[in-house]
């Protein structure tokens, strides 16, 4: 016979991207933990080459998820997807992550390290918009690494 688990009640609280009144189901998207190759490398430009064509797959995904929102909402909601390519061609990250390439290490470990050093940068800054952010840069993170994995984006859908 299967248990009843208690069910909890929880607030979220979140930050407006827009003006104005919405109804509807709320979606609370959890990202869950995959495993990251961590492997040593011998070919450095070789590893870099695959960053690149994944960071190019990763945009235009981001390109036709920006422009589906732009026709279904209008442009101010789609505009958060700006941001997400800006983070996507942040060069301070770009060269964080080939840094770690050229010490001999794979991408999907050099680019989920450059994304998490940045995201903790962020989560610390003391403005809760900036703070905010960090949850961008992860998500653009998870993006590219899902291309560099093979494998969809590690995100689980839950009603909240």
């Amino acid at each position: 016979m299967a248990q009843k688990r208690p069910t909890a009640s929880r607030t979220l609280t979140g930050i407006a991207a827009a003006p104005g009144l919405a109804a509807g189901s709320a979606v609370l998207w959890v990202e869950q933990a995959a495993d990251i190759p961590r492997q040593r490398i011998g070919r450095p430009a070789a590893e870099k080459g695959r960053l690149e064509a994944v960071r190019q797959a990763a945009r235009a995904d981001i390109q036709h998820v920006r422009k589906k929102v732009a026709a279904e909402t209008g442009g101010a909601e789609a505009a958060i997807f700006d941001a997400h390519l800006m983070f996507l061609d942040d060069a301070a990250l770009l060269k964080k992550a080939h840094a770690a390439i050229d010490e001999g290490w794979n991408a999907e470990a050099s680019w989920s390290d450059a994304v998490e050093y940045f995201a903790a940068q962020l989560d610390g800054l003391p403005d809760p918009t900036l703070r905010a952010r960090a949850a961008d840069v992860r998500d653009v993170g998870q993006r590219v690494l899902a291309h560099l994995t093979g494998r969809p984006p590690s995100v689980g859908m839950s009603s909240a």
